[in-house]
């Protein structure tokens, strides 16, 4: 016969070892984030912060590809633009879903600025595998995230310039 109190200790290890197994479990299902609004507040706050490589983490390729090169232009912003940037605040509005597809409206606040001058922006995700991901290509940045600039145009009236006659036939 096995003594009392061995007994409880082997309870106590597997009550211990439960609990255990229940507090990860817990924590596992608490930090994935797998619904739209919690992806977009991910990759929102990660890509207006500059954390590009958090916001690859929740993106479809194509929009890897996308960051990627932001983040190689992110180098030749000055250092006061960096520390601005952690500034920037995101306040999602809505989140509209159907079947596979959701689009996020949101407002991008920076420091500063009153929600009256904050218009509603979108960003689209798509489900892949069970896991929604931000789908987001230079066409969504909008005129604001990536301006390009106009060719400069360049009028040539050089009234130095000299004419070389054509050699005789």
């Amino acid at each position: 016969m096995i003594p009392l109190a061995t007994k409880f200790k082997n309870m106590k290890k597997i009550l211990l070892s439960l609990s255990v197994v229940f507090i990860a479990a817990m924590i596992l299902t608490s930090c994935s984030k797998s619904s739209p609004k919690d992806v977009a507040n991910t990759w929102l706050n990660s890509f207006y912060h500059m954390e590009y490589e958090a916001a690859m983490k929740v993106s479809t390729e194509d929009t890897k590809n996308f960051i990627a090169a932001f983040k190689s232009l992110s180098g030749m912003m000055p250092d006061s633009m960096k520390k601005d940037s952690k500034d920037i605040k995101i306040e999602i509005k809505d989140v509209k879903e159907v079947d596979t597809i959701a689009t996020v409206t949101y407002n991008l606040l920076k420091a500063g600025e009153t929600k009256d001058a904050a218009k509603d922006e979108t960003l689209k995700l798509v489900k892949r595998d069970g896991k929604w991901l931000v789908q987001f290509s230079k066409s969504d940045a909008g005129e604001e995230a990536i301006e390009e600039e106009p060719a400069e145009e360049t009028a040539t009236t050089d009234s130095a310039a000299t004419t070389v006659p054509a050699d005789p036939p």
